[in-house]
């Protein structure tokens, strides 16, 4: 509380008598989810909108924001996707196309979240600093992007891009090779059985596709 001194009458609020003891009422209105990507606490990411649904860019996707990157001071250096909806910031994730703290907070977010990323220069242009399109970003700056997800393209691990279809149960799936190979010999081309052949592709489509069984 106020202590010994207690506080004096301000305005028209009250005083607090010295060695009171206070009880406030608190509402909690709203909050802001705020994390820290890294563990050195040089990286933090605050969520302003809350995305949809549970999936999220995974390495070598191919994502589009609308960016705004600024300064300390508040100077802006970059926007995209503001001005012109056309005109958005797009590439593709774990590739060496953008700073690493980009990389690895757009990773951690939802299509439609908007998250506010205060990024040190370990995370961002580091000890050189670099010319961007509206401004200059000094050496060793700490940097502020706003970003929305607006879109992104989930990559398999075969590095194709990732569909949402639904397959049979795997005894069905099972079934439906063993007639193919059957009636069409010439696609054999697994140096094992035909049921192992099939228990293969039926694993491979769950890994690397959004698969559902019907």
């Amino acid at each position: 509380g106020f202590g010994e001194k207690g506080k004096p009458t301000l305005g028209d609020k009250g005083a607090v008598p010295p060695n009171a003891t206070l009880q406030i009422t608190l509402e909690l209105v709203s909050w802001k989810t705020v994390t820290e990507v890294t563990d050195d606490k040089k990286f933090i990411k605050k969520t302003l909108k809350k995305g949809e649904g549970y999936e999220r860019p995974n390495e070598g996707a191919l994502v589009k924001l609308k960016l705004i990157g600024k300064l300390q001071d508040g100077n802006i250096f970059l926007k995209k996707g503001h001005d012109n909806e056309e005109d958005l910031f797009e590439f593709k994730i774990d590739e060496d196309q953008v700073i690493e703290g980009l990389d690895r907070a757009v990773m951690k977010m939802k299509k439609g979240e908007v998250a506010l990323l205060i990024i040190s220069a370990e995370y961002a242009f580091g000890p050189y600093g670099s010319q961007q399109e509206l401004d200059v970003v000094p050496p060793n700056s700490t940097v502020y992007f706003e970003v929305e997800l607006v879109s992104f393209v989930k990559v398999s691990r075969l590095g194709l891009p990732l569909l949402c279809f639904h397959i049979p149960t795997i005894n069905n799936f099972v079934l439906m090779c063993l007639s193919f190979f059957q009636i069409c010999p010439e696609y054999q081309i697994f140096n094992c059985t035909t049921q192992e052949a099939a228990l293969y592709i039926y694993r491979e489509l769950h890994n690397n596709f959004l698969c559902y069984d019907a």
